[in-house]
C-alpha cells in the first residue's frame, strides 16, 4: 500500500499596512491618485486644530437681515463707545442693540470701505465720503477744512499757502489792514452768489461784498498791532466743478505714514490723493488737497488697493500685460513738509479683486487671475518680489467665476478669501517649502463650501460676512460652554448640517498593476471625540463611485450635553472605529470618512488600511 503524503497547508497571505497620518491641507493642482498621502484631493468644510489636524469648521448663523445686498461691515470704538454699522442697499445701519437703528439713507448700492481717524469712521461708497462721529452721519464735505490759500509776502505781494481742499469750495485769504484800503484782491474769482464772510482782528465783520478776484469792505479794516501783520481773513467760494467727485468716488483706501491714501475713483483710474495732517483742531481725514494727487504708472490699469511693506507703503494696480502692477511708496520728511516718492516696481501678477487685500501675520496678500500671492520684498524692482501663496488650490480657485467680487480677512492666523459661496482658507502655521534654492513657500489650505459671503469682516477675533440677499451673519464662535468648550450647536449653518469630509488620495498602494484586496479585519479610522460627533466610512474604488462601509459614533458622554438620539457611554477622549467589511480585487481605493449631521463635531487622526496581494491586471 502506497505511503501517504503529508500535504502543509498553504501559507496565510501576507497583509500590508498603508497609514495616512500626520494630515495637513487639501491639494487641488493634481489628480487625487497623484497628491501626497498627507493632503487630500477633496476636504470640504474642514479647518486646522490647535496641533494642525483636520476638524469641522465653526458654523454660522444670521444676526440681522436687511432689505438690501449687504456692502460694508465696520466696527468702531471712540470716547463715546463702541459701535457696530452696516451698509445694506442705499441704507447705513446702527446695529449694535438688538433692533437696528437707521443712520442714513439715500447712500450708493455698492461695496463701501471705512477707516478710523480722529475719533470717527470715515465711509467710502464710492459715491459718498462720510464721517461718523458716535451719534450723526455726515458727509465729509461738511467737517471739510477750509485752507489759507493765500498770505501776503510783503505789503505789496502774495504768496500761495496752503493747497485748496477738494472737499470744500471754501478757502481764505490773509490781508493787511491798514485803516485805508477797503478793496482787496482775491487769489481767484469767487463765485457769483457765494458767501462771502470776514474777520479783521479775529473780530466778524459786516458789510463786504465781492465781484469777480475783489473784494470790498464798508468801512476800511483797521491795522493790525504791530503794523503790517496780517489781520484781516475773507473767506469765500470758488467752486472746481468734479473736484469733490473726485474724492466720493474712491473706492479703497490705506493709512500710512498719518494720512490716508484714497483711490479706486473709475474716473481717475491710476490716481491716488492723500490728506493732510498739519491742520491744528481740524479733521485731518477731511482736507485732501488738490495738490495731492500721485499719477501711479498709466491711467490703463486701475489701483486696485493698498499693502503695507515693511516701512513702505505697496500699490497694487490691476494687470493689464504693459504697465508695473506693483510700485512701492516712502515717506521723506523735509522741513518744507513730507513727500512720498513713488517707485515703479514689476509688472504681471496684478490684482483682480479689490476686496482681498490683506496681511497674515506679516505676509501681505492680494488676489490675482492666477491666485494669491504675496509681497514678498520691499525691494519691488527685484526678481520674485511675487511669491505665489495658493498652488495647492488653484487649479480650482482660478476657475472661479467672477473673481473679482471675491472678499477676503484675516481670522485667527487664517488668511480667508470667499467667491460664489466658497471659501479658500490659507493656515499661517502651516507652511510647504516650495523651492530650497529660492527660499519660496505655500500655505496648507483648506475649502469650505455653503459661505454666501459678499462682505467679510473680522472683529475681536470673530469673524463676519454679509450675503447678496441682505443677511448679516457671523460665525459660531460665541457658542461655548464655562469652560470655553465648544458647544455642539455651534457646528450648523443657519440651522442646516454642514457636510466635512475627509478623502485619501486614490492609492493604488505601490502598484497600479496588481489587485489589490481589503480584508474584513484590521482597518479602520482613529477620530477626534466630540459630545456628540459621528462618521460614515465610504470606500471608492477604481470600479464603482464608492460605497458606505460603517457608520460610527464618536462621542463622549457628558452631562451637559446629553442627545437620547444618539447617546454613548464612552468617556475617553479618542474614538477608534474598525471598517469591518471586506474590499475586494481593487486595482485604486480612496477611503472617505463623512460627517453630514447637524450639532455634530467631527476630527481625524488618522487612517489604517490592511490589505492582501492579488493577482497582476490583465
Amino acid at each position: 500500500m502506497p505511503a501517504l503524503t503529508m500535504r502543509s497547508a498553504p501559507a496565510a497571505p501576507q497583509v500590508h499596512l498603508k497609514r495616512y497620518s500626520s494630515f495637513r491641507g487639501v491639494d487641488f493642482s493634481s489628480d487625487p491618485s497623484q497628491v501626497d498621502e498627507q493632503r487630500s484631493p477633496w476636504a470640504p468644510n474642514l479647518i486646522s486644530d490647535a496641533g494642525g489636524f483636520p476638524e469641522k469648521r465653526l458654523g454660522w448663523r444670521t444676526l440681522h437681515t436687511f432689505d438690501g445686498p449687504v456692502n460694508g461691515i465696520f466696527f468702531f470704538k471712540n470716547e463715546k463707545g463702541s459701535f457696530s454699522l452696516c451698509h445694506a442697499g442705499s441704507k447705513l445701519w446702527l446695529w449694535s442693540g438688538d433692533e437696528p437703528a437707521l443712520l442714513r439713507q439715500g447712500l450708493r448700492n455698492a461695496r463701501s470701505r471705512a477707516f478710523s481717524m480722529g475719533g470717527k469712521l470715515w465711509i467710502l461708497t464710492g459715491g459718498e465720503y462720510l464721517a461718523f462721529d458716535g451719534e450723526t452721519v455726515r458727509p465729509a464735505s461738511e467737517l471739510a477744512y477750509v485752507p489759507i490759500t493765500a498770505v501776503p509776502s510783503s505789503s505789496s505781494a502774495r504768496t500761495s499757502y496752503q493747497p485748496v481742499n477738494l472737499l470744500t469750495p471754501k478757502r481764505k485769504n490773509l490781508f493787511v489792514g491798514d485803516g485805508q484800503t477797503k478793496t482787496f484782491t482775491l487769489d481767484a474769482p469767487c463765485d457769483a452768489g457765494g458767501e462771502v464772510l470776514a474777520w479783521v482782528n479775529d473780530q466778524p465783520v459786516s458789510g463786504v461784498t465781492a465781484s469777480g478776484s475783489t473784494v470790498t469792505f464798508s468801512q476800511a479794516p483797521a491795522a493790525g498791532i504791530p503794523a503790517g501783520v496780517p489781520n484781516v481773513i475773507v473767506q469765500f467760494e470758488r467752486t472746481t466743478p468734479g473736484a469733490e467727485a473726485r474724492v466720493t468716488g474712491c473706492t479703497c483706501c490705506a493709512l500710512y505714514a498719518g494720512r490716508v491714501f484714497l483711490s479706486g475713483n473709475p474716473d481717475y483710474p491710476g490716481v491716488d490723493w492723500h490728506s493732510e495732517i498739519d491742520t491744528a483742531a481740524a479733521d485731518s481725514a477731511a482736507y485732501i488737497p488738490d495738490t495731492s494727487y500721485t499719477q501711479i504708472g498709466s491711467d490703463d490699469s486701475v489701483v486696485m488697493g493698498y499693502l503695507r511693506a515693511g516701512e513702505a507703503l505697496a500699490i497694487i494696480k490691476e494687470d493689464n500685460e504693459q504697465d508695473a502692477s506693483v510700485f512701492l511708496r516712502t515717506v521723506q520728511h523735509l522741513d518744507s513738509g513730507d513727500i512720498f516718492p513713488v517707485e515703479q516696481g514689476v509688472s504681471g501678477g496684478g490684482a483682480v479683486s479689490k476686496h482681498c487685500f490683506a496681511s497674515l501675520v506679516d505676509d501681505p496678500l492680494f488676489l490675482s487671475r492666477s491666485g494669491v500671492y504675496a509681497l514678498a520684498s520691499q525691494v519691488v524692482t527685484l526678481e520674485r518680489t511675487l511669491q505665489q501663496r495658493s498652488g495647492f488650490v488653484d487649479a480650482r480657485l482660478c476657475r472661479e467665476k467672477d473673481l473679482s467680487e471675491a472678499v477676503a480677512a484675516v481670522w485667527r492666523g487664517y488668511y480667508v478669501l470667499c467667491v460664489n459661496g466658497c471659501c479658500y482658507v490659507a493656515d499661517a502655521k502651516q507652511k510647504t517649502a516650495r523651492s530650497n534654492q529660492t527660499g519660496t513657500w505655500e500655505y496648507e489650505w483648506y475649502y469650505w463650501t455653503h459661505v454666501p459671503a459678499r462682505v467679510l469682516c473680522e472683529h475681536a477675533e470673530t469673524l463676519y460676512f454679509g450675503t447678496e440677499d441682505g443677511r448679516l451673519c457671523r460665525f459660531n464662535d460665541d457658542r461655548v460652554d464655562g469652560a470655553g468648550n465648544v458647544r455642539m450647536d455651534a457646528y450648523s449653518d443657519d440651522g442646516e448640517a454642514i457636510v466635512a469630509d475627509w478623502a485619501t488620495k486614490l492609492d493604488d498602494d505601490g502598484d497600479f498593476m496588481r489587485r489589490k484586496t481589503m480584508p474584513k479585519r484590521g482597518s479602520g479610522v482613529y477620530l477626534k471625540t466630540y459630545t456628540r460627533s459621528g462618521v460614515k466610512v465610504i470606500a471608492r474604488t477604481d470600479s464603482d463611485f464608492g460605497r458606505e462601509l460603517r457608520r460610527g459614533n464618536a462621542s463622549i458622554f457628558t452631562f451637559s450635553d446629553i442627545d437620547f438620539g444618539d447617546f454613548t457611554f464612552n468617556t475617553l477622549p479618542q474614538n477608534v472605529l474598525p471598517f469591518g467589511q471586506k474590499v475586494k480585487k481593487y486595482k485604486l481605493i480612496q477611503i472617505i470618512c463623512r460627517n453630514d449631521a447637524l450639532n455634530q463635531g467631527f476630527g481625524i487622526y488618522g487612517i489604517e488600511k490592511r490589505f492582501v496581494w492579488g493577482r497582476t491586471v490583465k
